[in-house]
């Protein structure tokens, strides 16, 4: 193989990840859009610059789509109320992101008044975009069980992984004061 013939291979090669990156960017990005317009009716933004029937719309497909975490009617009510609290509640309003509300509702104790709007604001921010830490938990166990551990169990398997995965804040562990405390806690082992 010539060098340009190897350099052209190498180009070919380069353009092939840098399409994949692009894809996969791309996959992520139309990802977190759905998810960010899904849940656009709890920003600030929104609750300053939307109708309130723009709202009640959004909150009722978000009502039906998570019917088993919220009530569709009381979201609504709660998201009317709520509306008109927020700017008195929150200063700047419009530039209040979901993490902020939820803060300002856990604040001022309003969790028993806005509960639909609490939880849907949970679940906006703990909604995963990737899936890669999961990927980098199955990446783990796949080296931690391999065949000379194949008969170890679930529970030392999920173990190892946990300390494998946390393995910065295990590093900072004092391992023997974690072992004379064991031995102290199960004097006949």
């Amino acid at each position: 193989m010539t060098i340009s013939t190897q350099k052209q291979e190498f180009q070919r090669e380069i353009n092939l990840v840098y399409d994949q990156i692009l894809t996969e960017l791309t996959k992520r990005y139309e990802a977190m859009a759905s998810i960010s317009s899904e849940f656009y009716f709890l920003t600030g933004e929104a609750l300053k610059k939307e109708p309130i029937d723009v709202l009640l719309t959004h909150a009722a497909d978000f009502g039906i789509k998570y019917s088993h975490d919220v009530d569709v009617v009381d979201l609504s009510q709660e998201l009317e109320i709520f509306r008109m609290q927020a700017k008195e509640l929150i200063n700047d309003v419009e530039k209040a992101t979901p993490l902020d509300i939820l803060k300002k509702i856990q604040e001022l104790s309003l969790e028993d008044i806005y509960p639909n709007i609490q939880i849907a604001l949970r679940i906006y921010l703990t909604l995963p975009v990737t899936v890669a830490s999961c990927e980098r938990s199955f990446s783990k166990i796949k080296l931690i069980y391999n065949n000379f551990r194949s008969s170890m169990g679930q529970e030392r398997l999920s173990n190892l992984s946990i300390l494998s995965t946390e393995h910065e804040e295990v590093a900072k562990l004092n391992l023997e004061e974690l072992i004379d405390n064991l031995r102290k806690s199960k004097p006949g082992k």
